[in-house]
Formats: structure tokens, sequence, C-alpha cells
């Protein structure tokens, strides 16, 4: 499995995904059923209850394209910021859907720096990899960090003058005419 980053837009696919999966919660094996219980796990071999797990996938675009990936755990659950018990308890209980729109609308102007597992199919070397997202970050905007304090050795009152100077080129105007 290889896992690289790359900046870029999250953004939601369709609604039609569950967001979720129900799983063994002693051996974690997916199972297709939409109804929390208890179940003998014919993987592990044992009595255990089914406990959800977020999952759905996601797109993510950049100067270069436009992949599809998958979130799980934890999170997927940050980026919708629910835990995957809300997420079923919405979807199977209540028989609501998720604020989607709310949090695509959220995720619009952001961008992240995401990083991504890359994994390979064991059945076919013609099967594409899938991409897994492992954690993301909102990526801060370089013009919001603070500017950068020159070490030039000025007299106090000129360390505050420069202090208020934006480009480079005047902090050096202003040094030079002292």
């Amino acid at each position: 499995m290889q896992s690289f980053h790359v900046v870029g837009k999250i953004s939601l696919l369709d609604d039609e995904q569950l967001f979720y999966e129900l799983m063994c919660s002693k051996c974690k094996n997916f199972v297709r059923t939409k109804i929390i219980k208890a179940i003998d796990c014919v993987n592990c071999d044992q009595q255990a209850m089914l406990t959800p797990r977020c999952r759905f996938q996601v797109q993510i675009t950049d100067a270069s394209g436009s992949a599809i990936a998958t979130l799980l755990g934890e999170p997927g659950e940050n980026l919708l910021s629910m835990k995957a018990e809300q997420i079923h308890e919405t979807i199977n209980i209540k028989n609501e859907s998720l604020p989607l729109l709310d949090i695509q609308h959220h995720l619009t102007d952001k961008v992240f720096r995401v990083q991504l597992k890359k994994s390979f199919s064991r059945n076919s070397d013609e099967t594409p990899a899938k991409l897994f997202i492992l954690s993301f970050a909102e990526k801060q905007d370089t013009l919001q960090l603070p500017a950068v304090s020159t070490s030039t050795n000025t007299g106090e009152s000129s360390k505050r003058e420069l202090d208020k100077v934006s480009s480079e080129e005047e902090r050096k105007k202003l040094i030079i005419g002292r």
C-alpha cells in the first residue's frame, strides 16, 4: 500500500450513499444488513453485536484533475460532524436524510491537505487501485500568515515602523533612509 498527500477540494458525491456500514464488533468484518443486531459471525466464528462504522465516498479535486476516495471511520465522522451511531440512527431509525447540502456548502470554499492510501486489488492487475483517505486537514491560506519579521538592527521607533510596513521593498527604503 502506498500513502501520499494531495492538496485540493473535497466534495460529497450523490446522496444515494448509505454513509455507514455495519460490522462485527470482534473482527470488524463487514456485514450486509441495515439492522444492528447480534450475529454469529462467519468470519471469526463468534457471537457478536454489529456496530456501525462511517463509510462513504467523496471527490477530491486539485489542479491536475479529480479522483474518488473512500472515507472510513473517524475521518468520515469528522467530515460529516456526526458519529457513525448518529448517522445510522438518523437514516434507519428516524428515517431522515443527512444534512448533506449544509455539509457541502461548508466544504465549498475550503482547501484540504489530504493523506491518501492507494490499495490494489489482490485479484487482478487490471482492477484500478482504490483510494482511501487516512486523514485530512484544512489548508490555511498563506496570505493570512503573519508577515516575516526583519532582523535588522534598528532603533526602537524604527522597529515599530517596520512592523507596519507590508512589502520587503518598503522595508528596504525605510532602513536605507535612516
